[in-house]
């Protein structure tokens, strides 16, 4: 049955309510500066809840940047200006998951989100067996500290704690009161398994995390497909210490034994059998990108399109991304990250469209999915809505709300033209030319189809990913100098026939995919977030870097890497742990299905 007169009624339901008059582009103009305000506000008020992809929020906002281009005159670039796809939104457990204990012969039903949690992070799967400790569930040669040492654990159930030890000695070599890549709970469980642990119980230690219950929800749910191949859950302290006598007497004793001297540190019998089934449930949603076209004058040039882009969408309540657990439920308004870009982008749409466009033509792209691993700009590309091989360029816009002493723009070594072009935006500010094509937003999945890119950025802040991250700090002066400076570096642009695309083989402090104190090398791999199969898809591979000298390309799928069977993104990182520089490893990849072996040679990090 075909539904789009009702959901057609409702969209347009929602504009009315959500988006004031004044927003309307074919209203009397407010100067710039106050329509780039409006546009924050909007989009990072509590209506708008976060944005998170694939949710309420995010519709609300497709239907807002859509709207705007419209009523400024700009046409759409696909169906009603929104170019939709299917993803998974979340990895939940399943109500029938269960988990029992027997303790000296007497059995019990832990209850669900009571005593446990099934983890999303878990494999769909059941085990059961003997339960044994392993204190905090690390291994790390380098701080000669290992828990498994004289732990067998195979075939057994794990109980590991959270955290690592001495986590509040400023002068631990833990990294002092900062926790390191081995308190990850991803590492732990890919550890686990790698130990030979048939199922695995995490439990944050109450005598020194009284607030643990803030972590419940963020591992009840996961915004990611990883599947470790075996039941995890997560227990409730409080509970087990009531259900087993002397329980948090010896595990007080033991943490303050492993703090005072991690090498010290003893083994914790238990008497405990488990039984642990986990069920869970992959929810899918439609996100979209907002998509409209400004067509070229020249009946030449018109035939390439440079594409502009911001990212539309944050975090929600903080399902996804968040950096503090406390967190959890509270609405990240993203103002900088990324309705500062978002706005930046709409009124660019404006401004060229008032002006008559360029004589190529314009592309003007709001992404959703930046959050989870670049998913509309990956989908974009994949599906292009202007031929990738006629576009002459992309500019990303991603956090240039909170302009201070300079102007940071990515990718000015992705064509031999940006030195030259750059200058002449005259911006006020000073720019800082970085020349990396990689990085952690949209840009990326354009420079890994050779297409030239510039990312703008005015730098990260204590705010980024907190719910603090609000409109009132802004600098409202400051993004009116971007919008300007880059219609005048539109202008210079246009006049270029081509841009010559170069490789960009520096490296200027991107983030990796991974990092901490096992991270000696790199591979120069981009990971495809959006994978949901087994092994570790891979979007590109950075030229000159390991992985490009050993063969791999995009679209290869790592499902071994050393002596390490990669299931997911964290198998992955925790095999890198493991390498070496300039020690050649095998990797095993499927290439269009096929089974391919290839010797890598990890480079060292500088």
């Amino acid at each position: 049955m075909n539904r789009t007169p009702m959901r057609f009624i409702t969209v347009l339901a929602l504009i009315f309510i959500f988006i004031p008059a004044t927003h309307a582009a074919d209203q009397p103009a407010p100067d710039l500066k106050a329509r780039l305000r409006t546009h924050v506000e909007t989009l990072a008020s509590p209506k708008f809840e976060g944005r998170l992809s694939g949710s309420r929020g995010e519709m609300l906002s497709r239907l807002y940047i859509a709207q705007y281009w419209k009523g400024a005159g700009l046409k759409s670039a696909a169906p009603d200006y929104l170019q939709c796809f299917d993803m998974t939104t979340a990895v939940e457990a399943d109500p029938a998951s269960t988990a029992t204990l027997k303790f000296q012969g007497t059995s019990w039903a832990l209850g669900l989100d009571r005593e446990f949690t099934p983890m999303a992070l878990s494999g769909n799967a059941r085990a059961s067996g003997p339960v044994i400790f392993a204190g905090y569930g690390i291994t790390a040669p380098e701080m000669h500290y290992d828990d498994y040492k004289n732990v067998d654990a195979h075939g057994r159930i794990v109980l590991i704690l959270e955290h690592e030890p001495q986590e509040n000695d400023p002068h631990s070599a833990w990294d002092g009161t900062s926790l390191t890549y081995f308190s990850d709970v991803s590492y732990k469980i890919t550890n686990a398994r790698e130990h030979g642990a048939a199922g695995v119980m995490v439990m944050l230690d109450g005598p020194r995390h009284p607030d643990w219950k803030t972590r419940w929800s963020a591992w009840r749910q996961s915004h990611g497909v990883y599947d470790a191949g075996i039941p995890v859950i997560y227990l409730d302290y409080r509970a087990m210490a009531e259900k087993i006598p002397g329980l948090a007497e010896q595990m007080e004793s033991w943490i303050k034994t492993t703090d005072e001297n991690p090498a010290r540190r003893t083994s914790l019998p238990l008497k405990l059998h488990a039984e642990l089934d986990v069920k869970l449930q992959r929810k899918r949603a439609r996100a979209c990108n907002v998509a409209a076209v400004i067509p070229g004058r020249d009946p030449k040039k018109k035939a390439w399109a440079i594409v502009l882009g911001a990212h539309y969408d944050h975090l929600g309540h903080g399902e996804i991304g968040r950096r503090d657990a406390q967190h959890s439920g509270e609405i990240h308004p993203g103002a900088d990250d990324n309705a500062s870009g978002t706005a930046v982008l709409l009124e660019l749409g404006r401004l060229l469209r008032r002006q008559g466009g360029l004589d190529h033509t314009v592309m003007l792209v709001a992404f959703t999915g930046e959050e989870r691993g670049l998913l509309g700009s990956r989908y974009y590309v994949e599906h292009p809505l202007w031929p990738l091989d006629k576009t002459l360029a992309m500019i990303n816009l991603d956090m240039v709300g909170r302009l201070r002493d300079k102007i940071i723009v990515f990718g000015t070594e992705t064509a031999a033209e940006w030195s030259a072009l750059l200058p002449k935006a005259g911006f006020a500010h000073r720019v800082s030319s970085l020349g990396e094509g990689y990085g952690p937003s949209d840009h990326t999945s354009f420079f890994l189809k050779k297409i030239p890119v510039l990312h703008v950025f005015t730098g990260s802040h204590a705010d980024h990913h907190q719910p603090t991250d609000t409109p009132e700090k802004l600098n409202w002066n400051g993004m009116v100098e971007i919008t300007r400076g880059l219609l005048r570096l539109l202008e210079q642009l246009d006049a270029q026939p081509r841009l010559t695309y170069q490789a960009s083989t520096r490296r200027h402090g991107s983030p990796q995919m991974a990092s901490g104190p096992r991270m000696r090398v790199r591979l120069g791999t981009i990971p495809d977030y959006s994978y949901e199969g087994e092994g570790v898809r891979l979007m590109g591979v950075k030229e000159g870097g390991a992985a490009a000298q050993a063969g791999l390309q995009s679209g290869d799928v790592i499902v071994h890497l050393g002596e390490h069977r990669i299931r997911n993104i964290y198998d992955y990182t925790y095999a890198l742990g493991d390498l070496q520089p300039d020690r050649p490893v095998p990797v095993e990849i499927l290439r269009n299905g096929r089974k391919l072996t290839l010797k890598i040679v990890p480079k060292g990090r500088k």
